[in-house]
């Protein structure tokens, strides 16, 4: 497997766990908002959220279906995970993290594997050969 063709890889695989979790927030039923996550029931924002991951699922799957022309937007796709594995690391250590500390463990591993992965597949494709291989197929 080719570099771009892992990189469109990894990036779809973060898309279907972006659209996991914006499913969930948008779907998930009210009584679960506050024991799962500690959210107030009537709170708008995880809905909002959710609603917002569904957008981005969609916008990086389009960016690696292209991703030879649009090699320079996969960074806020590294952004996205790195910020997420700041703030989840702040909120335990400021211990204002309302949700189950399984939740937060798996949020925050999905996270950086995430992180870890895309940036590495992505500093791995040079535009030289991202070009090179579009030009070829």
């Amino acid at each position: 497997m080719k570099g771009v063709d892992q990189l469109r890889g990894v990036m779809k695989l973060q898309a279907v766990v972006f659209f996991a979790y914006g499913a969930s927030f948008l779907l998930i039923p009210d009584f679960a908002l506050d024991t799962l996550f500690g959210y107030a029931t009537d709170s708008f924002w995880p809905r909002a959220l959710g609603a917002a991951f569904l957008g981005i699922t969609w916008l990086e799957w389009i960016i690696a279906d292209r991703i030879e022309s649009n090699l320079d937007l996969v960074g806020p796709f590294m952004l996205i995970p790195g910020v997420y594995v700041v703030v989840f690391i702040w909120e335990r250590a400021a211990g204002s993290y309302p949700g189950t500390d399984a939740f937060w463990w798996i949020s925050f591993a999905v996270s950086a594997i995430f992180l870890v992965v895309v940036a590495a597949t992505r500093f791995g494709v040079r535009p030289e050969s991202a070009s090179e291989e579009a030009t070829e197929a």
